[in-house]
């Protein structure tokens, strides 16, 4: 049992010189003086109901208070963040509190002295942050507005996983699927407030995902090891029937590593498939992502004086990809989508003391 407490405070004003030849314009009050405070209390027990059988049952509850200590402060545009939720929220609420509670349920059984299968049935409660509650970027001549929602409620997720693991003396597999039914999931979207002016927002939907995940582990020989994984995750907005945006479309990586007694070396090729369950509404997914293959070598010697030197290289074809999982422009909130790096030499040196 324990408790936790975890405060933040983020302020940022967003400047520009477009409207006058001032460079200590304000154009907005992105963060204004948001402070969060989250304080948590939980408890988790195991129980050996048999030699054969676990139970694992845990409880969490969580009070959060958050505000917006400048919301009526203006920019120099004139505008102040709680005239911004208001356009397109129809709310000025500049204080948002919650009681979040989550929990889990977790049974094991040796079905084996080698094979064990568990299931979980859980609740897991994520409060916004900063930005999706009270971020207030105006509108600039190029970009739409960026609006958080003061009104927003937290996600709440209630998940059902079934999983496997097995082992052998050279061997381990473990195997997972499950099925996660959200509340109120907190989507970045696309808005318009009543005049038609676009900004990106944040709403609730209510979404369902399902997926599941794969390793594998086996030793072949005395220096020789061979590893895969697979991960798979489909997301859909209930609320709409649509593709949710930012789902990681299907993953797997084999790999291959030799082992000696003072040095080891490897190589591992990752595969993504391609992702064409998009949602281009939203603005999130930018556009369906083909899918690539990449080669990564990794190498390690052991030195003298517990000393140790990786090194590696990543991408060793100079693949030209993207993660289809983008990255958002830190002053706008737009999704981008970035190359990721070419062919890349990499060396690390570490030691233990």
């Amino acid at each position: 049992m324990g408790i936790d407490f975890q405060g933040t405070n983020r302020q940022a004003l967003r400047y520009s010189d477009m409207m006058s030849n001032r460079v200590d314009y304000v154009q907005s009050l992105m963060w204004p003086d948001v402070t969060t405070a989250e304080a948590g209390a939980f408890v988790e027990m195991d129980h050996d109901l048999t030699k054969r059988d676990r139970l694992r049952v845990g409880l969490r509850y969580d009070r959060v208070d958050a505000d917006a200590g400048r919301a009526e402060a203006a920019s120099d545009l004139g505008s102040t963040p709680s005239e911004l939720y208001d356009q397109y929220y129809g709310t000025e609420d500049d204080e948002a509190s919650e009681d979040n509670v989550g929990g889990l349920v977790r049974y094991a059984r040796d079905l084996t002295d080698r094979f064990t299968l568990h299931g979980t049935v859980s609740r897991s409660v994520r409060t916004a942050d900063a930005t999706e509650r009270f971020i207030a970027a105006d509108s600039t001549m190029k970009k739409d507005a960026w609006v958080g929602n003061p009104g927003i409620e937290p996600e709440k997720h209630h998940q059902a996983e079934l999983g496997t693991t097995w082992n052998s003396d050279t061997a381990e597999v473990q195997a997972s699927a499950y099925y996660n039914r959200v509340t109120d999931y907190l989507l970045t979207d696309k808005i318009t407030d009543g005049s038609g002016n676009p900004a990106t927002g944040y709403r609730n939907v209510d979404a369902a995902l399902y997926g599941g995940e794969l390793e594998a582990d086996r030793t072949l020989g005395q220096h020789w090891r061979a590893r895969a994984t697979a991960a798979y995750v489909h997301g859909t907005k209930t609320t709409d029937d649509d593709p949710l945006p930012q789902m990681p479309p299907l993953e797997a990586t084999a790999g291959l590593d030799y082992r000696a007694a003072t040095w080891e070396a490897g190589a591992e090729v990752r595969m993504v498939d391609e992702q064409d369950r998009v949602d281009l509404e939203s603005g999130q997914d930018v556009q369906e992502t083909p899918g690539y293959a990449v080669v990564n070598l990794h190498g390690e010697v052991r030195l003298p004086a517990r000393l140790k030197l990786r090194a590696g290289v990543d991408n060793l074809l100079d693949k030209t990809y993207s993660e289809h999982t983008n990255r958002n422009d830190s002053t706008t909130g737009e999704a981008i989508l970035v190359n990721e790096p070419g062919g890349s030499v990499w060396m690390r040196l570490s030691g233990r003391f």
